[in-house]
């Protein structure tokens, strides 16, 4: 900030080379609009013109935003003012002509600071936020999102969280709501693109109505979440003729019910995500731009897994202890080989389809399995978990059948387990037979296990080409006798 255009330039200038993103502001009354509508920025400058005018923008400053570290700039000869800045909570100050190597040491000692910030900010991988939610933050990525969250959690505004689906945009939610005033008051998502227009509509706002001359009446989310927070899910599926209705409550925290003639007092933090384009919605009208204008006072990015793969152990281990849990179940322990197959996985589902994997690994228990699905093309992992839930199914009923006829449930439970291990299993020996021409040897390298491993397991399912792919074997032939391969040899 400076009135001193040239300084600014100068300084700016120099921040932009370094990665830094630099504003100028050139009136106090827009350095405090700007301090007071947005996150606060991580460094202020401020250039002292002598007199009282910028001791009372620091003044300002400082009492509006506690926290904001604000650097003074003056000529050496202005020592006492300088100290009064300091007195009146400047965090450091520099002297002009501002040299390179000055302006260097301040960044790399601020940089050092913000760095200790987010470390204590986030101080484990994995954030508790209630109810059985988390949030994993062990990558930088995510570890500035808990920084965003902690900073827009004292400004009492609306924020739009944007990213694909099943990426924790409801989690960064609850993590705003938990940093803030309003944690200890109620937290409601409502899933919009879940619900018809008038059954969203009374969701969010309530009703009243008369039935035989008696006032019936029912308050919406929105009305019981008061003092609290509220995440409308998938705005772009609000129809615009609602999104208005969104407008009085958000400008002035009052709402009116369905049927209703008065308005009613709704202190409630209104909080949005969406997975699509916004200027695509915009353009194509599913937002109205009023209503953008007023939830998308901060927009909040949030990355899918393919872009934070240093998250993806620590939600492995997260999802496996809770599923184990709910499930009456030990945890499978990862291996290095099956954890480095996860990081390396794209993941196009995200953390749905993180969560249905470690649910099958909880039941199979079998590291080959995991790996061919991990390793496989598109079509093949189609493939396979088509097979899977045609497996489970079949099993699931044929194991009913044997309840109902046999009456030994525990006997039954297990052998069900068991029946879907074994499956599984076949059909992923079986795939990588085929997709190898029966070369057992790469096909063991595919499954990731021992060449020895894999005709154990052949004898043990009494596999043959006969039994998958029409051809005849004989026993010699599967047991590795006989081999028909020359690099099996």
């Amino acid at each position: 900030m400076s009135q001193n255009f040239a300084n600014a330039q100068a300084v700016s200038g120099f921040l932009a080379k370094r990665s830094c993103t630099p504003e100028i502001v050139h009136s106090e009354a827009d350095a405090l609009l700007r301090v007071r509508h947005s996150p606060p920025p991580d460094l202020v400058l401020l250039e002292l013109q002598g007199g009282r005018y910028s001791l009372r923008t620091l003044r300002n400053l400082v009492n509006l935003r506690p926290g904001v570290k604000v650097v003074v700039v003056a000529f050496h000869s202005n020592t006492r003012q300088i100290v009064e800045a300091i007195r009146m909570g400047a965090h450091d100050y520099l002297t002009i002509p501002i040299g390179d190597q000055e302006l260097d040491r301040l960044i790399q000692r601020h940089t050092q600071e913000l760095a200790s910030k987010v470390l204590t900010l986030v101080r484990k991988p994995l954030e508790n936020l209630g109810d059985g939610h988390s949030l994993v933050a062990a990558s930088a990525a995510m570890r500035r999102i808990c920084v965003q969250a902690e900073q827009l959690a004292h400004i009492d505004a609306s924020v739009l969280l944007v990213g694909e689906n099943f990426t924790g945009k409801a989690a960064v939610a609850r993590l705003i709501h938990l940093f803030s005033s309003r944690s200890r008051e109620r937290f409601m998502e409502v899933n919009c693109a879940a619900l018809p227009a008038k059954l969203l509509e009374k969701e969010l706002f309530g009703y009243e109505q008369g039935v035989a001359g008696i006032p019936v009446s029912e308050p919406g989310k929105i009305e019981l979440c008061n003092k609290g927070t509220v995440l409308v899910n998938e705005i772009t599926a609000v129809p615009t003729t609602l999104q208005s209705k969104l407008l009085p409550l958000l400008q002035t925290r009052q709402l009116l019910r369905i049927g209703g003639e008065h308005l009613i007092e709704a202190d409630v933090r209104i909080l949005a995500s969406t997975t699509g384009n916004i200027d695509a919605a915009l353009a194509e009208g599913k937002i109205c731009r009023e209503a953008y204008y007023q939830l998308s006072a901060f927009v909040i990015q949030v990355p899918p897994l393919r872009q934070r793969s240093e998250d993806i152990p620590a939600l492995l281990q997260n999802s496996m202890a809770r599923l184990a849990r709910q499930n009456a179940r030990l945890p499978v322990p990862f291996s290095r080989a099956a954890m480095d197959a996860c990081v390396r996985y794209s993941w196009p589902g995200n953390l749905r389809e993180l969560e249905n994997f470690v649910e099958r690994y909880l039941v199979v228990g079998e590291e080959a399995v995991a790996h061919f699905e991990l390793t496989s093309d598109s079509n093949r992992w189609r493939v396979a978990t088509n097979s899977w839930a045609f497996q489970k199914s079949a099993l699931a009923s044929r194991n009913t059948k044997q309840l109902v006829n046999h009456g030994a449930p525990t006997r039954n439970l297990k052998s069900l387990v068991r029946g879907i291990k074994n499956e599984a299993e076949v059909q992923a020996i079986k795939q990588a037979l085929e997709d190898t021409k029966w070369n057992r040897k790469r096909a063991a390298q595919l499954l990731n296990i021992s060449y020895r491993g894999l005709l154990y397991k052949i004898r043990q399912h009494s596999l043959t080409r006969e039994s998958g792919w029409g051809h005849s074997t004989t026993a010699r032939d599967w047991t590795g006798r006989h081999l028909d391969h020359p690099e099996e040899r």
